[in-house]
């Protein structure tokens, strides 16, 4: 590229386009966000492109869009490994609970909840939608957790895998 570009952030849907297009480049690392990865196409680019590295990141507005991550290598590129929405980042936790609250076993599905350093206060002049979105975390006195509508599952390895919406 003649302007060197060497960090890329976008989405799935557009670095499918560049995945078909790309002739030659200087990246060095791509983070893709906000819709499920195209295996194939992370497979075709990573075969042409080698040492670029890959990242998968889950998270809503509310809770820092980057506060679940997945880094995908050649190596390590697989139908889990592009399923997985990866492990939390830093200042991040993660609770995967059932409809009580609880949390759930290993490898049972559950609704994916949020807290941490980056996690909202709730949303500017909607009250109502904060208490139903922003509730009061049993596991930590005085911080909040996030409900985010995610359907997920923890896998044996520690990586979290999206499994669809709990609503509409």
């Amino acid at each position: 590229t003649s302007n060197e570009v060497t960090l890329l952030k976008t989405t799935p849907s557009y670095f499918n386009v560049l995945a078909k297009n790309a002739s030659s480049t200087k990246l060095r690392l791509i983070i893709l966000g906000g819709e499920k990865i195209n295996a194939n196409n992370v497979c075709k680019y990573l075969t042409q492109y080698p040492k670029v590295k890959i990242v998968n990141e889950y998270g809503p507005t509310e809770a820092t869009i980057g506060c679940i991550q997945k880094t995908i290598s050649k190596d390590n590129i697989k139908k889990l490994d592009l399923d997985s929405i990866g492990r939390p980042a830093f200042n991040t936790k993660v609770y995967v609970l059932d409809s009580s609250l609880n949390p759930v076993p290993l490898g049972v599905p559950g609704e994916l909840f949020l807290s941490g350093d980056g996690l909202a206060r709730g949303y500017l002049n909607r009250l109502e939608l904060t208490k139903e979105h922003f509730i009061s975390n049993s596991f930590v006195p005085g911080q909040c957790l996030y409900k985010t509508g995610d359907l997920v599952k923890w896998c044996s390895g520690g990586d979290i895998i999206f499994m669809g919406r709990t609503d509409n």
